[in-house]
């Protein structure tokens, strides 16, 4: 089985990243800021989730994370976060972090805001939802959880109190569901040397331990000020698999690189 994280920047590479995938063929893919609106498309009113999922034989669930306007539009239009999968979905959710509030805003035990500027420049991100997508899937070895995260934006990956929480929160609901063969996968903009990676760590196998970025040096804005990169996105799998093999290819498809990782159950 394999699967492919992948952050797909509002789809501002829609064809690329369907060409990508038609190639790869994963079984399982988490996407991330996923924009039904076509975002880089402010005239479009195709739903591109819907439409690459029914292209390529995808069934999907989608977590949104806010809804929106554009100006020539009167409709709204959902991000967030989707799981696409080449296997039957038996039962789907989306769970939300209680956490979230404006008072959160401004803790002064949160390391992100070292600054006015950085304040301004981020306080939007912690007033929004964190959604985590749960699916259980019917694979050909048996039934599997994936779980699909994208947590809220840090200062050069500095780890913040809203994050922490979220994982918390993770675990937590992970408890409370049957012991089942489980994958975590997401964009948690968070390197491995913190608190919520560590902590996953101690659960469950990082496919992708041995690479240290995941971001498109192409076009992502953080190789401005940070020439090596940095690694935010991140597959787990529970004990219960066994990896075969995981990379992180150099293609144009977003601001992110994908991951691939190849695992069966044991």
């Amino acid at each position: 089985m394999k699967i492919l994280q992948i952050n797909v920047f509002r789809f501002s590479y829609y064809k690329q990243l369907v060409e990508y995938i038609k190639k790869e063929n994963p079984d399982i893919i988490t996407m991330q800021e996923v924009d039904l609106g076509g975002w880089f498309e402010k005239n479009c009113k195709t739903n591109l989730l819907d439409k690459l999922a029914k292209e390529l034989g995808y069934e999907l669930h989608f977590s949104p994370r806010y809804y929106k306007s554009y100006k020539n539009h009167k409709e709204q239009f959902a991000f967030g976060n989707a799981i696409l999968s080449k296997f039957k979905i038996i039962s789907h959710t989306t769970l939300y972090p209680p956490h979230f509030s404006k008072q959160n805003l401004l803790q002064e035990d949160n390391p992100l805001f070292t600054t006015q500027e950085h304040l301004e420049k981020y306080k939007y991100a912690f007033d929004l939802p964190e959604p985590i997508g749960v699916v259980l899937l019917d694979t050909p070895q048996g039934l599997i959880r994936v779980y699909n995260i994208h947590l809220n934006v840090s200062y050069f990956g500095i780890e913040n109190l809203m994050q922490m929480k979220s994982i918390d929160y993770l675990l937590e609901q992970y408890k409370h569901f049957n012991k089942l063969p489980t994958i975590i996968s997401g964009d948690f903009n968070l390197e491995s040397k913190t608190y919520s990676i560590e902590t996953l760590g101690k659960k469950f196998t990082r496919a992708n331990s041995k690479f240290t970025n995941s971001l498109n040096p192409s076009n992502h804005g953080i190789f401005n000020d940070r020439k090596e990169g940095s690694c935010v996105d991140h597959i787990f799998l529970s004990n219960d698999f066994s990896i075969d093999y995981c990379q992180i290819e150099q293609v144009d498809i977003s601001d992110h690189l994908p991951i691939l990782c190849e695992f069966e159950l044991k």
